[in-house]
């Protein structure tokens, strides 16, 4: 089991990779059956740099050059203290392209298609009258934020791509999601991306069990707390490169806006915001000391032995030892987080489960099985004239694959599901095409 420092990694964080002899050390993590978060990015590729093809595209050169008050590289992320953080990291390549990233803008794995136009406009998209307004919120939010910049008017700019936004429910939320459509065709912005290029690794509840566990074992009882932290806006946080920005134009009421920042959309966000998830939760195990910390998108999660409440100042509140110290973590490197997202407690809820370690049990709540069940039985409904979309099969399937966690023995009954929809690249056909 992945689980922390033992003395000797402890020993050799502060001693730059050698024990007192001089030695390189040969002990690591405590073995566990899969590579988690953080340990993957010791052997991870690095991020994608901007492709010559890209940087010789003179059209776009020619506008963001123009414009440079258009295109800006906003992140509230401390750089210098977050690399700074990793010098004992091995994987140098990987630091170096997160914290490149970081300072340039991200490219997003993409491969553009020389036939594609030069510049082209996707925004024919009708929203309904809450879509809408939403919309309208979610873009004063931006400007506010500096993410979008100010509007330079109606038309686009040569280099410029405009896909169509809508709005979505969060997981296990009423609330909305402003969605930016990349893989809406013609066009897509998301078939310039490989799908191997969209591959994460995220920690689970099977892995929180498996710990849980084996600290139930040790100590003869579960551990007192759970705790789980959330980052505020996540993608939101990562800045995208200009000549990515051009491609990612928002239009909301006939004026155009340039979105800065990472997208939820796009394919590749989640393994560009998950890497660097696992670097945090590299320092949080390595360099903070948080044992056992385990991390799921932009939610961090783990437990805490220790009774006794440590106060945090910034919020005015206390909170279980480790999760304070993990708060402090994110506050080091300018990573945003909001107090009414960091619960803990002897039973909470993670990643949309409730966590019992008393009872060593998973479960969702009747309301949540009862949401997936309408979910299925409205997508199998033949009475409706809609035609289904692959998109929304996979979105179905995602729903039932996060469902399966708290009945694992099912999974297996979607695995022919999945790989029929691999192998179709075009995600917006009819599925009887």
């Amino acid at each position: 089991m992945y689980s922390g420092t033992t003395r000797t990694e402890e020993r050799l964080i502060r001693s730059g990779g050698n024990d007192r002899d001089g030695r390189e050390a040969s002990s690591g993590p405590r073995a566990h059956p899969r590579r988690h978060p953080q340990t993957s990015t010791e052997t991870a590729a690095p991020l994608a740099s901007v492709p010559q093809s890209e940087l010789n595209n003179i059209a776009a050169i020619t506008t963001i050059n123009s414009r440079p008050d258009l295109f800006k590289i906003i992140t509230p992320i401390n750089v210098d203290r977050f690399e700074s953080l990793l010098q004992q990291h091995p994987n140098r390549p990987l630091v170096e392209s997160v914290c490149r990233s970081l300072r340039e803008g991200a490219w997003p794995f993409a491969t553009i298609n020389p036939t594609d136009p030069t510049t082209f406009d996707h925004t024919t998209r009708k929203l309904d009258d809450t879509a809408t307004h939403f919309v309208r919120e979610q873009r004063d939010v931006e400007i506010a934020e500096q993410r979008y910049s100010s509007s330079f008017g109606t038309e686009l700019l040569p280099g410029m791509y405009s896909p169509p936004i809508g709005a979505v429910p969060k997981p296990h939320s009423e609330n909305l999601r402003l969605i930016k459509d990349h893989s809406a065709e013609p066009h897509s912005l998301n078939a310039w991306i490989d799908k191997s290029d969209s591959h994460i690794c995220l920690d689970n509840l099977h892995d929180l069990g498996t710990i849980l566990c084996s600290i139930t074992t040790c100590q003869g009882r579960p551990p007192r707390w759970l705790f789980k932290s959330d980052v505020s806006a996540a993608y939101r946080r990562w800045p995208m490169h200009p000549l990515w920005q051009i491609k990612q134009i928002v239009t909301v009421d006939g004026e155009r806006y340039v979105d800065q920042c990472m997208v939820f959309g796009s394919r590749s966000s989640p393994r560009i915001w998950c890497t660097f998830m696992g670097l945090v939760a590299w320092i949080g195990i390595y360099i903070y000391m948080i044992e056992d910390l385990l991390h799921y998108m932009d939610d961090a999660f783990s437990y805490d032995t220790d009774p006794v409440l440590k106060f945090y100042p910034p919020h005015n509140t206390h909170y279980p030892s480790k999760q304070c110290h993990l708060l402090t973590l994110w506050d080091d490197i300018g990573l945003p987080h909001e107090q009414c997202k960091q619960v803990f407690g002897q039973c909470i809820k993670i990643i949309g489960f409730l966590v019992n370690p008393i009872q060593m049990s998973f479960t969702m709540s009747p309301e949540s099985k009862e949401a997936l069940i309408i979910g299925i039985q409205l997508f199998i409904d033949m009475t409706s004239v809609h035609r289904r979309k692959l998109v929304e099969w996979q979105h179905l399937l995602g729903w039932i694959n996060w469902g399966l966690n708290t009945f694992p023995l099912l999974k297996p009954c979607l695995q022919s599901s999945c790989e029929d929809s691999r192998e179709i690249t075009c995600s917006h056909i009819n599925l009887s095409e």
